[in-house]
């Protein structure tokens, strides 16, 4: 399969954890005029992402992975068909069904804020509650939410690792909210969150609370693309498509790992 994904910055390079492990080929789109996406204005967004899909296309991507609220926004930018539901089988398959009580938190981007809840809260009132949780009198109908501005967690991505004892200061500050508030599901608005996903365990009390890691999105991943992500035969390979040499990127030899598979196969570059 040949497999884009839209990305401005590293926000999306956590996914490629879980995506190194299929025989593919990935193609990055990457805007390095565009980032940090989670800063930007949703009319550059919105020009930007349809920008994205349309290359992307061009090169005959089977299907299409954007940012999570693009994705679902898809229909509002009249965005590619081949745009993968990812984001949107990780809300209803996991984040609204194995709600406990029906109070959600969404961790967000700046860039999120504004919207990031009335298109949740939309999804919502489509969802059908479990058996079990029609059980619980404490569940709340309609789901009530809660968002919190995390910029600084896409900063961290780029500059310290996770057990600097600024980030995990910062993270335990910033997690602290949803202790008060009694949330019990964590909803990242960004794949940039799930990086520090190690550092949310700690601080959560699992039998109250739910945060669903990189292996629920990998579940996703395989339960919308079926006997497609097994290949036989198949090849993986990675090309990055790039507005200006990604040399931050480059640098890094953590991320050139995860997208070279530990140096087994060379990251191609194509200039745009």
């Amino acid at each position: 399969m040949k497999i884009g994904i839209v990305w401005s910055w590293h926000d999306m390079l956590p996914l490629m954890q879980i995506l190194n492990q299929y025989d593919h080929e990935y193609h990055f789109w990457l805007d390095r005029a565009y980032r940090p996406r989670g800063d930007k204005s949703s009319e550059l967004r919105e020009r930007r992402v349809q920008e994205w899909c349309d290359y992307l296309d061009k090169l005959g991507m089977d299907v299409i992975i954007v940012p999570p609220m693009c994705e679902l926004a898809a229909s509002n930018y009249q965005l590619s068909a081949s745009v993968l539901p990812l984001f949107e089988t990780y809300i209803l398959e996991y984040a609204l069904k194995y709600s406990i009580v029906g109070k959600l938190w969404l961790l967000c981007d700046q860039a999120d804020m504004e919207w990031a809840q009335q298109v949740i809260s939309e999804m919502a009132s489509k969802y059908t509650p479990t058996d079990n949780q029609k059980n619980i009198k404490k569940f709340h109908t309609p789901f009530a939410m809660w968002k919190k501005n995390l910029r600084m967690w896409t900063y961290f991505i780029t500059t310290y690792g996770r057990r600097d004892s600024m980030v995990r200061k910062t993270l335990k500050y910033d997690l602290r909210y949803f202790s008060d508030a009694d949330v019990d599901t964590l909803i990242p608005m960004s794949r940039g969150h799930l990086f520090f996903q190690k550092i949310i365990k700690t601080r959560i009390n699992r039998k109250k609370k739910r945060f669903h890691w990189l292996d629920a999105v990998k579940e996703c991943f395989e339960r919308i693309i079926g006997d497609k992500w097994q290949v036989a035969g198949g090849k993986y390979s990675m090309t990055l498509h790039c507005t200006d040499m990604p040399t931050p990127i480059l640098a890094e030899q953590k991320w050139m790992s995860v997208l070279g598979r530990g140096g087994e196969v060379e990251v191609k570059i194509e200039e745009i």
